[in-house]
């Protein structure tokens, strides 16, 4: 036995193995030596169990590239021949062939657990069959590099000529090819340079650090899916750093960076590259698609458009059967499904039809969503035709990232957990695991150290499995995944499918859906609707980006519908109670979606429930209310009223039904409503669900919660809600159809109806629809709003008040019970004379003992004397607040003559609701969202400070803290300047050399000082803050460096 490398030309570092049900995978990475140009290839591998039954892989030869300084990884299966392999105390012997001739056989040892170990390496002569074999696999490495390089030289003229214009595709045959293609570059060049690669992001935590990777936790503004190890920068103004994505999902990013940017973070940006899909894109188009060979690509680009015609939409054939019959018939189909009709199921009766027939299908959308829809229910339909078979077989799998917690847990269609299944050990400890990150994301959070640890223990499950998952894949009958990753996986390269089916196909570029066409061999099917959400896209090109398939193929023309003889309706629906269905079919379908039978009565149960029995459609009128809305640094807007008001209905009434949900336009809101919810869970149990429209789209829910958000002081809607009126009620109807038995909409009626009043604006419509024929809960006329607000509050959740008697109590206690900091937002500076001086005379005494007191106010000049002196004027006071130690948040107080303006108009507040929320996730992102600890002056933005009751003139000072102490600081006995020193304990104290007395230093005299002064901290050039802690007066920056005041 000779266990060294010593006479090799190579090295392999130790082997380890996976025990799946029919295969052993063994793992080892291979390395030339320093200086070694000899080539080397892998020959095969030969096993012998425990029991000395040999097991081997051949015809499986791989060369290792001789230019390589790095260790070079491999993957071998060896699978089992009828008899079962025996791991433990079993033998590798692996083959190599070098150019010179020779053979290295290197012999491993495995014993009692999953690492090998070495026990010998020994060489002998090749044979004439070894030289075959190797000329074999350095001819075919050789041709594979070459096909590249090619490939390489078509990438640089393509960069030359800054667009997509080659031979391959013939784009002076198909004019609208080109425009396509120039519109997707583009996009690409805009993502790149102009926008769309930086974002916000807020409330940065370290979680944990270890090996020297940080691991931070932020708040996302916006909604973003970055996949698990995708490369990112960060940014904070000072510190820039590089990482990898742990996890993305619920508005919130880990990231791990290589890096310590601090302990906190207020902001930053992150650098992704979104760009990289349309990218791969471009690749694949260029790669993939010669429109003279491809056909059905040919003929979606070419003759599509050339079919449309004049002939009304009533000559569309319509019907379940209808579909059925033309998917199956003809090469292309467009299956036109409103909400509600059955498009997932349709789809997954095409699959099980195709399979059935012995064909292969590839299911794709742009969401994972929708994808997810499809697998769930091709499992459903199985499993109730006691189809089993092929689902343990793992012929249809769902590939990729799967949002659906229930489908992520499916043993069988989940592509990721068959694979695992496959591993008793592995198994085991997922199923754990997954079921710790459940527990932990529900109840604490996500920013939690063991969340990390738990996050890199899945991923290091899911990257010892991947290329078996992804054999899994290539070999299943149906295949369901996102159109980006069919664009960036290199296992769908030179894949054809039998049979092609794109759902959502409204959300999805038309060169997407090309892209799709290019693996269908026999059929290609596009499932959506043009009524529901249009593509998104940022540069100048959107226009002809965010035109889908079907206003392409002449099929949409301006919201009118004509026929074409590649389309199908599927017209019936089944989801919606008929008075939901009934918004949608007279305003957005023209009369043509018909409501099944059964929807009379099958919803009865839902419609029945508490909140609103026997209500199907319902308007809960914030109008009288000051349910303020504002915008984030993002410009996506939120109303804490209104989130409040939406997550006590959605918890009172999911007692009563399966499933409840709230909808909401802004990402913002949504943010806001799951921090409620967070909080909420800490104490309780809930399964409601949020989510803006764009998410929600191919989702459904019993109960619908639509929270609109948009109110006063803004005069106008958002983006979002006031864009253009197609948008709009692509939207809208969205939001409206997912609800199966009841519909809730939160809105600010007279803020819609000053806006929109005798148009056809959507929402506006919409509250017109409610008002008329369903049960409108308000203030006006009969006061339900108030009996409705009376029985929300929630216990570990949002409680309401309408009286001051009930509330002032619990108010004056949360204020008394303050230990570090209470901030207090004011947009009208009319108090109620009963009750601000008892607040006031708190907030003084709670000043004494050293606790941080900010306010600022919108109407600095109306407000009562004895607040001005603790008050900044600013004009970001949107809303009402009080928040003590970032925990406790109050809404509506003090009780004051809040009202809105609306040009010479005014609204006054009639019907005064306050709220008391205590929770921390809730707390810091309202702070977050409205800069609570912000004040906006005509000279800008500035951190909310205590306003000191000493004098504010310190024109000149030079020497420090010290300084600005001994010239503005009076003994409060005989008015003598105080000196700042040490005390014997070596706390810093002030001294007064007149009396002999020891005085304090506040808080509020340092936060003074930095804040005239602009001190940052040095370290990190953030802002500072002193507060009093358990062990006294100390100082803190943002980032979380700790200060002495002498230093400052």
């Amino acid at each position: 036995m000779n266990p060294s490398y010593e006479k090799s030309t190579f090295k392999i570092h130790l082997p380890s193995y996976l025990e799946f049900d029919d295969h052993v995978q063994i793992s080892f990475k291979f390395e030339y030596k320093k200086g070694q140009t000899d080539k080397i290839i892998y020959s095969k591998a030969i096993l012998s169990d425990r029991f000395g039954v040999e097991h081997s892989d051949e015809g499986h030869e791989h060369y290792f590239d001789v230019t390589k300084k790095m260790a070079q990884s491999m993957n071998i299966s060896i699978h089992q021949d009828k008899k079962r392999i025996w791991m433990k105390n079993s033998r590798l012997q692996l083959m190599f062939l070098s150019e010179t001739g020779e053979i290295t056989n290197v012999v491993f040892a495995f014993g009692s657990d999953s690492k090998g170990k070495l026990l010998d390496v020994n060489y002998d002569t090749m044979r004439k069959e070894d030289e075959e074999v190797f000329i074999k696999a350095v001819s075919d490495r050789l041709s594979i590099v070459k096909q590249k390089s090619l490939d390489m030289d078509g990438d640089k003229l393509s960069e030359d000529a800054k667009n997509i214009d080659n031979d391959n595709i013939r784009v002076e045959d198909i004019p609208e090819m080109d425009t396509y293609l120039k519109a997707l570059n583009a996009e690409k060049l805009y993502l790149m340079h102009e926008g769309g690669r930086k974002y916000k992001v807020t409330n940065g935590k370290l979680v944990s650090k270890a090996k020297g990777i940080f691991s931070y936790i932020f708040d996302l503004e916006t909604e973003l899916h970055i996949s698990d190890d995708a490369p990112i920068d960060i940014s904070t103004g000072l510190f820039r750093a590089s990482g990898t994505v742990l996890m993305c999902e619920d508005f919130q990013i880990i990231v791990q960076l290589k890096s310590n940017i601090g302990e906190r973070i207020g902001n930053a940006l992150i650098r992704v590259e979104p760009w990289k899909l349309l990218e791969a894109l471009q690749e694949k188009l260029r790669a993939g698609i010669s429109l003279g060979k491809n056909k059905m690509a040919s003929r979606i680009m070419k003759d599509g458009p050339k079919l449309a015609t004049k002939e009304s939409g009533k000559q569309i054939p319509k019907g379940h059967d209808a579909v059925i019959e033309k998917a199956m018939s003809e090469p292309i189909c467009v299956v036109w499904g409103p909400p509600g009709t059955g498009k997932t199921h349709t789809m997954a009766e095409l699959a099980i039809n195709s399979i059935n027939a012995g064909k292969t299908v590839l299911i794709v959308s742009h969401s994972n969503v929708s994808v997810d829809g499809v697998a769930k229910k091709i499992d459903e339909l199985l499993r109730k035709n006691n189809q089993t078979a092929a689902l343990k077989a793992g012929k249809i799998l769902r590939y990729g990232y799967v949002r659906d917690e229930e489908l992520n847990k499916n043993p069988y269609v989940n592509s990721f957990y068959y694979t695992v299944t496959k591993n008793p050990v592995l198994n085991e400890k997922l199923d754990k695991l997954q079921a710790e990150y459940d527990k932990l994301k529900h109840t604490k959070g996500l920013d939690n150290p063991r969340v990390i640890e738990i996050r890199e223990d899945i991923g290091k499950i899911r990257s010892a499995i991947r290329e078996q998952e992804q054999h899994y894949v290539s070999e299943a009958s149906v295949v369901a995944t996102t159109i980006s990753k069919i664009v960036i996986d290199g296992i769908f390269d030179n894949k054809k499918y039998d049979v092609v089916m794109f759902d959502e196909v409204s959300m999805a570029y038309v060169l997407q859906v090309v892209c799709a066409v290019t693996f269908a061999r026999e059929h290609f099917i596009c499932v959506g609707d043009f009524m529901q959400l249009a593509p998104i896209a940022q540069s100048e090109k959107k226009d002809i980006l965010c035109q889908d398939i079907f206003a392409y193929l002449g099929i949409n023309r301006s919201g009118h519908v004509y026929y074409h003889p590649w389309l199908v309706m599927l017209n019936e629906q089944r989801r919606m109670h008929p008075q939901i269905a009934g918004f949608s079919n007279q305003y957005v379908y023209g009369g043509m979606l018909l409501n099944h039978p059964d929807t009379r009565t099958n919803r009865n149960e839902i419609v029945n429930a508490e909140l609103f029995s026997k209500q199907a459609i319902n308007l809960i009128d914030l109008s009288g209310c000051y349910c303020a809305a504002s915008k984030n640094a993002d410009n996506s807007r939120f109303n804490i009223l209104s989130a409040m008001i939406s997550f006590a209905i959605a918890v009172k009434t999911e007692k009563n039904v399966e499933t409840v949900s709230i909808i909401t336009p802004y990402a913002a809101q949504t943010r806001l409503v799951r921090a409620m919810e967070l909080d909420y869970r800490e104490h309780n149990d809930t399964q409601i669900r949020c989510a803006t429209v764009h998410q929600f789209q191919g989702s459904e829910s019993d109960v619908v919660i639509f929270d609109a958000v948009e109110s006063y002081p803004s005069r106008k809607p958002g983006w979002l809600m006031g864009k253009d009126f197609n948008s709009i009620k692509r939207l809208i109807n969205v939001a409206v159809t997912r609800a199966k038995g009841k519909l809730v909409t939160v809105a600010n009626s007279k803020f819609w109806s000053n806006n929109y009043e005798n148009t056809t604006h959507l929402f506006y419509r919409l509250i017109s629809y409610l008002k008329d024929k369903g049960n409108t809960v308000r203030h006006e006329k009969d006061r339900t709003l108030e009996a409705l607000v009376d029985e929300l509050s929630l216990k570990g959740g949002p409680t309401f008040y309408l009286n001051a008697n009930v509330y002032m109590d619990i108010f004056l206690k949360d204020i008394r019970s303050a230990r570090g900091k209470i901030v207090i937002s004011l947009p009208c500076g009319k108090l109620n004379p009963e009750s601000e001086s008892v607040i006031c005379q708190l907030l003084a005494e709670k000043k004494q003992q050293g606790i941080q007191v900010l306010i600022k106010c919108n109407d600095y000049a109306a407000l009562p004397d004895a607040w001005k002196k603790y008050t900044w004027g600013t004009n970001n006071a949107v809303f009402p607040l009080v928040m003590i130690d970032e925990k406790i948040t109050w809404y509506g107080v003090p009780d004051a003559s809040w009202k809105f303006k609306d040009g010479a108009d005014e609204y006054n507040t009639v019907c005064p609701i306050v709220c008391r929320l205590d929770g921390k996730h809730t707390a810091e992102l309202i702070r977050s969202l409205s800069d609570l600890e912000y004040r906006e002056t005509d000279k800008g933005k500035k951190q909310l400070l205590p306003r000191p009751e000493t004098p504010t003139d310190d024109p000149n000072g030079t020497g420090g803290l010290s300084e600005y102490v001994s010239k503005n600081i009076k003994c409060p006995d005989c008015k003598k300047p105080l000196r700042m020193t040490k005390g014997k304990s070596g706390k810093t104290i002030l001294w007064c050399k007149e009396c002999k007395k020891i005085h304090l230093l506040k808080p509020d005299d340092i936060n003074h000082y930095m804040l005239i002064k602009h001190v940052k901290c040095p370290i990190h050039k953030c802002d500072m803050t002193a507060k009093v802690g358990k062990y006294g007066l100390y100082i803190k920056c943002d980032a979380g460096h700790n200060m002495k005041p002498e230093e400052i």
